[in-house]
């Protein structure tokens, strides 16, 4: 999983958000299931939130715990204007 950025699981943890690029659909595809079951060990571990995965480009999107989402539901969103990437 080389497209994942700042939440790649590091040192036994994984910092929120995940942050998947891709350059193909199939890369994308792939990135986006492995962070979803990345989030959704922690998430299941918390047992409070859902996991929202936020589209903000075509190629870049972000897959966190939300306290919008119940638990165990995966919400998806597009990004409506944030700036990107994350400052």
């Amino acid at each position: 999983m080389s497209s994942l950025g700042p939440g790649e699981q590091a040192a036994g943890t994984i910092r929120l958000p995940v942050v998947v690029r891709a350059s193909s659909a199939v890369q994308l595809q792939e990135d986006l299931c492995a962070a979803v079951a990345l989030v959704r060990l922690k998430a299941v571990r918390a047992g409070q939130h859902g996991i929202l995965v936020t589209q903000h480009s075509y190629t870049d999107f972000t897959v966190a715990i939300s306290e919008d989402v119940p638990y165990g539901v995966t919400m998806e969103v597009r990004s409506t204007g944030a700036p990107w990437p994350p400052l």
